[in-house]
């Protein structure tokens, strides 16, 4: 059934490998996007049957940097669309491409990744779905808004690495993804899978469970811990960490890369 999800602080979790369903709803996850290439249909239902919704993400590799993005794009669309039909995902929904350069798209490669995803979007429309775009805040602002699924846009990275500064959330984005590269959010550990975690920034509608899911039973879960030595020294991990709390008025000190006691 299509669900309509509503904004909420970090609800959601991406990852490649399959992890058990029940485990992420007691963390407290509702959502989950999982990957076209590596899913089943049989852990699709485990999901639903945890009570734990469900979105599409399509990702080959990264073919906004390749020599033909338009081919690609156009062999990918169609795709994606097969296989969500396969797994039975209504009509309508999005397929979120993830295909479209790696982390922050540069001015060498961000002309291929808008035209793979248009052109992957023109076999995905064909195909009964719409179109949702995963990357940075330039690719979003380069695909242009109208051509982006307004129900599981979603935008990964938004770090200005040559400013040093944090550019915030795309206005057209619905999830903010948190990887550990580009802000201060531990990838979560839920047994030995390393999961991004993910914000709903606005209402999206997912692939959900029916009305007739079981209620989650309680089940004892040991909370995810982070264990890292970080060096007295600079550091530019704590240099990131340190910039990502200043934005959220949570560090007022220096940033000066050591990890002291603030």
């Amino acid at each position: 059934m299509l669900k309509t999800l509503t904004p909420g602080p970090r609800k959601g979790a991406d990852f490649l490998a399959h992890v058990d369903p029940l485990q992420l709803k007691v963390q407290g996850v509702s959502l989950v996007g999982v990957y076209l290439k590596n899913t089943t249909r049989a852990q699709i239902d485990a999901y639903h049957a945890a009570g734990v919704n469900v979105f599409l993400i399509h990702q080959r590799g990264y073919e906004g940097r390749g020599t033909d993005p338009v081919g690609a794009g156009t062999r990918h669309g169609l795709e994606a669309a097969q296989q969500a039909k396969a797994l039975g995902y209504p009509k309508g929904l999005a397929i979120v491409f993830a295909s479209m350069g790696d982390y922050d798209n540069t001015a060498a490669n961000i002309k291929g990744s808008v035209a793979y995803f248009h052109a992957a979007a023109k076999g995905c429309i064909a195909g009964g779905y719409r179109p949702g775009a995963y990357g940075d805040a330039d690719l979003f602002t380069a695909i242009g808004s109208t051509a982006l699924s307004c129900q599981a846009a979603a935008k990964a990275w938004s770090w200005d690495w040559v400013k040093g500064k944090w550019k915030g959330p795309h206005p057209t984005a619905h999830l903010l993804q948190y990887p550990s590269r580009a802000v201060a959010v531990p990838r979560a550990p839920w047994y030995g899978v390393r999961v991004d975690p993910l914000d709903i920034l606005k209402q999206i509608v997912v692939w959900g469970p029916g009305p007739d899911a079981p209620p989650v039973k309680p089940v004892r879960v040991a909370k995810p811990i982070l264990r890292r030595t970080i060096s007295r020294t600079r550091n530019e991990e704590v240099v990131l960490l340190q910039r990502h709390l200043s934005f959220l008025k949570l560090y007022g000190a220096t940033i000066d890369g050591r990890f002291g006691p603030l």
